[in-house]
């Protein structure tokens, strides 16, 4: 994992920002920005799970 701690800690700032920003879209009415800062919080999200099995030791490593 310590080849990615950055892009993770980066991603993870992004995805919380959405995550945040997404219900202030929504109660301004700006439903179409609401639905996208959602989405851009799955994407990073799916991120950080790629970067992490990225770094996970390999099952055969192990055996």
């Amino acid at each position: 994992m310590k080849n990615h701690l950055a892009a993770i800690a980066q991603l993870s700032v992004s995805a919380e920002t959405c995550e945040n920003n997404a219900p202030i879209h929504e109660a301004e009415g700006n439903a179409e920005q609401a639905a996208l800062s959602r989405a851009n919080a799955v994407a990073y999200r799916s991120a950080i799970a790629t970067l992490e099995s990225a770094d996970a030791p390999d099952e055969r490593e192990a055996a």
